[in-house]
């Protein structure tokens, strides 16, 4: 395989692998200790122009755990941006089922014990609502892991 580029300094973001015989298709993208809104730092017109090739059945999005360890959530921020990043995909994958997943039991380490962080439940709460808003799955972490 050769990648060559048509402008200089052009920079290699990804690449997609296709067959002609329309095999199931998984893509991941998982960036440890990021927040939910790094995707506001992504060249827009190159993400939409991306998932313009991609139609995806299911969307999976796990967000939250990040979050819940940094200080200053905004609640109402976090919702409007994890919804407007739905409106997008939904828009490009019109068919897709999107399921949200909300984050295990977050912990912070204080001195020799672990605490539950300050904003976890905050999270978990509005995953469920963004979840009932925008018509989503949502498959609680937390619960599942206290079961």
């Amino acid at each position: 395989m050769q990648i060559s580029a048509l402008q200089k300094d052009a920079e290699l973001g990804g690449y997609f692998i296709t067959n002609k015989n329309n095999n199931v298709f998984l893509d991941t993208i998982a960036i440890n200790g990021a927040k939910s809104d790094l995707w506001l730092s992504w060249n827009q017109a190159v993400v939409k122009k991306e998932l313009g090739l991609l139609h995806n059945d299911l969307i999976i999005l796990a967000y939250g755990s990040n979050d819940a360890l940094f200080k200053g959530f905004e609640k109402q921020k976090f919702k409007n941006n994890l919804k407007k990043w739905i409106s997008i995909l939904k828009t490009y994958n019109k068919n897709a089922v999107i399921m949200l997943i909300s984050p295990p039991t977050v912990v912070q380490k204080q001195g020799k014990n672990y605490k539950l962080a300050p904003d976890f439940f905050t999270i978990r709460k509005a995953l469920y609502e963004v979840a009932k808003e925008e018509k989503t799955l949502i498959f609680d972490m937390h619960q599942f892991m206290q079961d």
